[in-house]
């Protein structure tokens, strides 16, 4: 049976990981003694009540020292107890019904190292039976030549834990000991392998704020010190039992990394454990990207590497010259993009070559292979391909997106060759200029087109149904609606917004500043009108009145409900651009007193009328 003693050695032995000294130098010692309490020596986090993210709530019952997990303010124990006991809740908190059973100490023997065996005599096994055999009374027994402190026991044989053993003859403290017997009883597969399960055994709880990370990997233990970090960094709220069961977890797989976590499986049980060690994962992931690496990588990069969200997908490109191309395209393309769809921009790109891509391998016997023999014959088979999966109305095609495809593949191969990818050697050396889209390859947009605003009528309908938006979504909500409707901006753009948003002009006009985040445009200004300035005002007041610690220049006009205890994170960009809109647009009658069928939102400024339509907003 592996010892704590044995794990370190061997550890010494293999000497320093350079990827566990790499993320120890990214470990704050700050957060991990005073908001963690993390023990080197022990490897083991003493997390403390109060803390607004690290959070856990004690019982209310003074005596008590567990978790409050119920509205009460009571545990699970102290709360059956309080419902047996018929008292209101301030009598039972002082009265004798809410004494739990007491923890364990040491032997009353003088200089006993072992802990009591019952909470009566307040004994030690030895002692308690040599003073049933003496029949002394409790001073007498003490004063008792024979009577001498016993020497400490082992610690438990399972791993994790840090506790006593009960009796020489078991390797297993109290607990354990109870829970391996009741395995080999009931004939369970744990019970096949007693040393696997020494290893992966979760500890016995002590407190409700500890998390012991004996048994993992000294890899393992950083990484997860490391992700709990940037969570806590990021404001997202990270309780002790949530953190304690996914620890358990990782022990019990024998992972050495959090980069080892697999992918979840489509089984239909929710895995709580499972998902949050995906999520820790997240964070070792992105620390570890390099943009040099992942575009090394032949398929797919992750596009955090460049500051971005998502992945970018190149599968589809079997042509290895080609794909080259657009990969040489896209790292040109990355650092110029900005905001949360650049990456799906540059994927529609990539999903155009696919199609070009596809239409090579089903035209030529060479599936497109070779760079050289490629030619205008193969465009026009491509543009042919396209009328054709139009005229016959194929889902997958329509004009609109035979019209975008072309546009975007004309833009690539130009910029690719700018770019020198058809120089001698390059991925398209040797190309034929004629493989190219020329401009009357591309069909006329059609002007035509219908307005994708929505009609007068519903819009004032919508107006109309703020004040019950607000109620059914959030205050936050309907003040974004409100600025989208007074300004036009996009969502994302008022979304931002940061709290000292108002400005005065040479002249004392009110003015908004915002960021054009689509085209990294910071603090403009627009000039706006009174009645928007008193939204405005009125929210900074209710933000102010909500997170009065936090400094002013951090705080954001439109904080997050959730996952936000400093107002420093703005409200969803799809909360008030899709489902809070939708709601409104759902829920409005019609004129005639009926329903508006087929009315869609639609997000961004084609969905806000002018100020003047909607004057019950205010």
């Amino acid at each position: 049976m592996t010892t704590l003693a044995e794990v370190r050695e061997s550890e010494r032995s293999f000497g320093a990981d350079p990827k566990v000294e790499r993320f120890k130098a990214r470990l704050d010692p700050q957060f991990l003694v005073e908001a963690a309490g993390w023990d080197e020596e022990s490897r083991t986090l003493t997390i403390q009540p109060g803390h607004p993210l690290l959070a856990w709530t004690p019982c209310i019952n003074a005596i008590c020292s567990a978790e409050a997990i119920l509205t009460s303010g009571l545990c699970n124990l102290c709360q059956g107890k309080w419902n047996r006991s018929k008292l209101p809740l301030e009598e039972f908190v002082g009265s004798a019904e809410a004494e739990k059973k007491k923890p364990r100490e040491r032997c009353s023997v003088l200089n006993c190292a072992r802990m009591w065996s019952s909470s009566v005599s307040k004994l030690c096994g030895p002692h308690r039976s040599r003073f049933r055999k003496l029949g002394l009374s409790m001073e007498e027994f003490f004063a008792h030549p024979q009577v001498k402190p016993m020497p400490p026991l082992e610690i438990c044989g399972v791993l994790a834990c840090s506790r006593e053993r009960e009796l020489t003859t078991s390797p297993y403290c109290q607990a354990h000991k109870t829970k391996w017997k009741r395995l080999v009883r009931d004939g369970e597969p744990e019970a096949s392998d007693e040393a696997r399960w020494a290893r992966t055994e979760a500890p016995t709880l002590t407190s409700p704020g500890v998390v012991p990370l004996l048994g993992l990997s000294p890899l393992l233990v950083v990484e997860v010190l490391f992700a709990l970090q940037e969570r806590i960094g990021q404001e997202v709220k990270v309780s002790p039992q949530k953190l304690r069961s996914t620890v358990n977890w990782l022990r019990r797989q024998e992972l050495w990394s959090l980069m080892d976590v697999p992918d979840g499986e489509r089984t239909g049980k929710k895995n709580t454990a499972a998902i949050n060690a995906r999520l820790l994962r997240d964070h070792v992931v992105q620390a570890l990207l390099d943009p040099e690496v992942e575009r090394r990588k032949p398929d797919r990069w992750d596009a955090r590497a460049w500051g971005h969200r998502g992945v970018l997908d190149f599968t589809g490109i079997t042509q290895k010259w080609l794909r080259e191309a657009v990969m040489m395209w896209i790292v040109e393309e990355l650092p110029r993009h900005y905001g949360k769809s650049a990456t799906r921009f540059l994927q529609a790109h990539i999903g155009a070559v696919g199609r070009l891509s596809k239409s090579l391998r089903a035209f030529r016997e060479d599936r497109g292979e070779n760079p050289t023999s490629v030619d205008r014959a193969d465009i026009e088979n491509f543009l042919g391909r396209l009328t054709f999966q139009v005229s016959q109305h194929d889902s997958d095609m329509t004009d609109n997106l035979r019209w975008s495809t072309l546009r975007m593949l004309r833009k690539l191969l130009n910029r690719t060759r700018a770019l020198g990818a058809s120089r001698p050697g390059g991925p398209m050396a040797g190309v034929s200029e004629d493989f190219t889209l020329r401009e009357s390859d591309i069909p006329k947009e059609d002007k035509r087109k219908k307005p994708r605003d929505l009609p007068t009528v519903v819009m004032r309908q919508v107006c109309g149904q703020l004040d019950r938006l607000e109620e059914m979504a959030s205050r936050e909500v309907r003040v974004a609606i409100d600025l989208m409707i007074d300004t036009g901006r996009r969502p994302d753009e008022i979304c931002t917004l940061e709290w000292d948003c108002l400005a005065t002009d040479s002249k004392g006009k009110h003015e908004l500043i915002w960021t054009n985040i689509k085209c990294n445009r910071l603090g403009i200004r627009l000039p706006i009108a009174q009645a928007t300035v008193d939204v405005i005002r009125n929210q900074q007041r209710r933000v102010r009145t909500r997170f009065p610690d936090t400094p002013l220049s951090e705080l954001v006009l439109l904080p997050a409900p959730i996952r936000n205890p400093r107002g420093t994170r703005s409200v969803a960009m799809g909360t008030v651009g899709g489902t809070a809109l939708g709601l409104g647009c759902g829920d409005a009658p019609a004129a005639d007193g009926g329903r508006q069928d087929g009315v869609r939102p639609v997000q961004g400024r084609d969905v806000c009328p002018p100020a003047q339509l909607c004057p019950a907003t205010r």
